[in-house]
């Protein structure tokens, strides 16, 4: 699945989608509220989402970190954790 970064993502270090995509993304976490992420092959651990935001923290350094021509979080959800990895990695 693939899921635009928005400006306000790259500035607050979030992976946010919008409510159309909430049924989607609950179907691939499989509802948890809380899982375990990595994003380029870095895992950061267990975060929370935040379904009231549709968002979940994946870090400030990472985003702001990101090449502006990184346009999309490509998310795939495998053994338990939510692999991000992005148009051309960190």
């Amino acid at each position: 699945m693939r899921v635009w970064i928005t400006k306000s993502a790259r500035r607050f270090g979030y992976l946010i989608w919008n409510s159309k995509l909430d049924d989607d993304i609950k179907r691939l976490v499989e509802g948890k509220n809380e899982l375990e992420v990595s994003i380029n092959n870095i895992l950061l651990g267990m975060k929370k989402v935040d379904w009231c935001y549709h968002r979940i923290y994946i870090g400030k350094r990472i985003t702001q970190g990101l090449a502006l021509d990184q346009t999309y979080y490509q998310l795939a959800f495998r053994n338990g954790r939510l692999d991000i990895t992005t148009d051309g990695g960190c």
